[in-house]
């Protein structure tokens, strides 16, 4: 991955590889934590913090959660 001389949003980074990871596995938790290399727990972590974000900001696809396994 290039750093562009600007930067990047990580925080934008971290959220566009989980939701692609999240797509790629039809929204299963248990897969795409696997595919990211993270516990499943680790994930679901993430998908809340994904889901705390401010107004505007994507959220995880509906059906990403404990009843996807």
């Amino acid at each position: 991955i290039e750093i562009p001389d600007e930067g990047l949003d990580l925080d934008g980074l971290e959220r566009s590889l989980i939701l692609r990871a999240l797509d790629k596995c039809e929204g299963n938790v248990t897969r795409a934590a696997r595919l990211l290399g993270l516990s499943r727990r680790t994930l679901q972590y993430r998908l809340e913090k994904i889901q705390g974000a401010p107004d505007g900001a994507a959220g995880a696809p509906n059906g990403a959660s404990d009843a996807d396994d």
